[in-house]
């Protein structure tokens, strides 16, 4: 309900307000739909004000905002779910050619569906189902910047505040909350960037990698024995989101031009308009796309092929520095020390690979090694145990980096970049006879979005991949 005097003093119609909100949701599955509209004289408690009604449909559930404030438990596949459903409800805008504009939390339902019927087969959560109200803001034109916020950026700061909520309860957190929450928060991030400086992600993509980050815990994770499959043409081209491991069937490099010049010692930085391929060039020397297995090659061929790269590369997105919306920036020695733990963290990666390739080519003490070269940088100690098995190490990196990711934690680099680098990628090369005498490529992502006049963080910058010796 709303006065019509309201309407009237901004000139605006609620007529053709709710006609465009009928276009909208026909026929979405994330949107609420209208079904009558009539004036009507309301009593407000002995005053009568002249008002238009709107009738929608019921839905059966709460706003996101109580699941968000903490008021409504929230589990990790709710959280999944609700993940997957704003990235399809956003498409759905789009497929409209429309933007919601205002979809902050308290314009979001969380309808609960009856059992059995309506229940979501594909779901990881059947039960519920995200629902866009109010649709007083749509336009065909998108808010961004100063105090509107469009609704990639909304959406980005819902996950960053799910993310928050499956951590409340710190080290007592499941490894599903951790790994889910983990996941939303580098999405989150990497939405926070201006809408214009950034290529929208399809909700396709988005929700296939929400749903991997959810059932990657049930059993090891080895998604590059998957084969690729493109099915739209986007997908051939949105680096952001395609694994490392598939780059080698889209990438032509005549007699690895690209590869070795890019593998040469010492510090690179790639430039180009956005759009132009860096990811996908970074992307082609790290060691997932090198390791990946190529046709009619075994594991062994494989492990000889990298053998001979002299060199292990391993890919961090510059935009897990991105403060959240709201939220202080980190210092420097935080920024750098959230680095170490995530290139750890890709190192751990790396090895799970290699060992998928041949285990006996990962030494035993691998995943306690570059634990230690992790607690000996940071300060204070983060209290990681010595893990026995790289799956251990992983998890305990994945925890970290969600600690070092929160706005409070007291953890940063102890000492210099320059030490700290080496350092780790000494025990990195320890971790296996592959890598004993490789160069370790610190391959960095999207640097510009974290430049500063400050001379640390521009040096850091500037050395996406300092050279590691002996």
């Amino acid at each position: 309900m709303s006065p019509k005097a309201l309407y009237a003093f901004f000139g605006k119609s609620m007529e053709v307000e709710v006609r465009q909100h009928v276009e909208v949701a026909d026929g979405a599955e994330f949107i609420v739909g209208v079904e009558d509209l009539f004036d009507a004289d309301v009593d407000f408690g002995g005053r009568v004000i002249p008002c238009h009604v709107v009738q929608m449909p019921h839905l059966d559930g709460q706003p996101l905002e109580r699941y968000l404030s903490g008021r409504l438990p929230l589990g990790a596949g709710q959280a999944a779910q609700i993940a997957c459903d704003l990235f399809q409800m956003r498409e759905e805008f789009e497929l409209r050619l429309r933007h919601h504009n205002d979809l902050h939390a308290g314009n979001i339902i969380v309808q609960e569906l009856p059992k059995p019927a309506w229940r979501r087969g594909e779901a990881i959560e059947p039960g519920i189902r995200a629902m866009a109200i109010d649709l007083g803001s749509v336009a065909d034109v998108r808010r961004s910047g100063g105090p509107d916020v469009g609704d990639m950026h909304w959406i980005g700061a819902h996950l960053g505040r799910m993310a928050e909520r499956l951590l409340d309860e710190g080290a007592g957190a499941g490894d599903l909350e951790k790994r889910v929450a983990l996941k939303l928060l580098g999405i989150a991030q990497s939405l926070a960037a201006t809408t214009e400086n950034q290529r929208p992600p399809s909700a396709e993509d988005m929700v296939g990698q929400i749903r991997s980050g959810y059932y990657q815990v049930a059993e090891p994770w080895r998604p590059w024995r998957g084969d690729l499959v493109l099915k739209r043409f986007e997908e051939s081209y949105n680096a952001q989101t395609m694994e490392a491991w598939y780059v080698p069937q889209l990438l032509i490099d005549p007699e690895n031009t690209w590869v070795d010049t890019v593998s040469a010692p010492g510090p690179l930085v790639m430039t180009g308009m956005r759009g132009c391929g860096k990811t996908m060039l970074l992307h082609s020397v790290q060691f997932h796309a090198r390791a990946a297995l190529r046709a009619k090659e075994s594991e062994a061929d494989a492990v000889r092929r990298v053998s001979q790269d002299r060199y292990v590369g391993l890919f961090v997105s510059a935009q897990r520095l991105i403060p959240m919306r709201g939220e202080m920036r980190p210092s420097s020695a935080q920024r750098f020390a959230r680095l170490v733990v995530a290139y750890a963290a890709a190192a751990a990666r790396a090895l799970a690979h290699l060992a998928d390739l041949d285990a006996a080519a990962v030494e035993p003490d691998a995943a306690a090694s570059i634990a230690r070269a992790v607690r000996d940088v940071l300060a204070p100690d983060p209290g990681i145990a010595e893990p026995a098995t790289i799956e251990q190490l992983e998890r305990a990196l994945v925890d970290l980096l969600l600690r070092l990711s929160r706005t409070d934690s007291p953890c940063s680099i102890a000492t210099t970049p320059a030490v700290a680098f080496p350092h780790l990628a000494d025990a990195v090369r320890r971790a296996s006879r592959v890598w004993r005498d490789a160069q370790v490529l610190f391959l960095l992502d999207d640097v510009s979005r974290v430049l500063e006049p400050s001379t640390d963080v521009r040096a850091s910058c500037n050395h996406p991949r300092p050279e590691s010796k002996s």
